[in-house]
């Protein structure tokens, strides 16, 4: 009796625990399906993949059109007109595309992204379009004031 109660206990042991892989097995497949289907959906920008695979810091410097993306980038890392490095400003969407600029002798990249709500640049696509889940750091720069109205 004793016997067949261990041969019992034992296939329902093996049953458990092929019920678990199998368990495990389901939620890793669809682990790796989620991840397979977010990649389409939001893949690295073909402007920032050379920087995302370089292991340098990526810092986005982002918000709308016109606010001084470009003046605090200058600012930011000492550079006045006229160097060769100088970010263009201007008033009314100067930065067409996103552009990079080093920070400390290559630690760094400062991308200066164009300004989010315009024609070129909807809010709708904007996060997506910009790779902005890939930056390392993302400053959001504003004219305004945050309020919660």
């Amino acid at each position: 009796a004793d016997k067949l109660r261990q041969k019992e206990i034992n296939a329902l042991a093996n049953k458990l625990a092929t019920e678990e892989i199998q368990r495990q097995k389901r939620r890793i497949e669809q682990e790796i399906n989620d991840k397979m289907q977010d990649e389409h959906n939001y893949p690295v920008p073909k402007y920032l993949k050379a920087a995302f695979d370089s292991g340098s810091i990526n810092i986005a410097v982002t918000g709308q059109a016109g606010v001084g993306k470009s003046s605090f980038i200058n600012a930011f890392r000492g550079i006045r007109r006229g160097h060769p490095e100088y970010a263009r400003i201007g008033s009314f969407e100067t930065t067409s595309e996103p552009t990079c600029y080093t920070y400390r002798k290559g630690n760094a990249n400062i991308w200066d992204l164009p300004g989010v709500g315009t024609a070129r640049f909807p809010k709708a696509t904007y996060v997506q379009d910009m790779g902005i889940r890939y930056f390392h750091v993302v400053l959001l720069l504003t004219a305004d004031r945050f309020t919660e109205a």
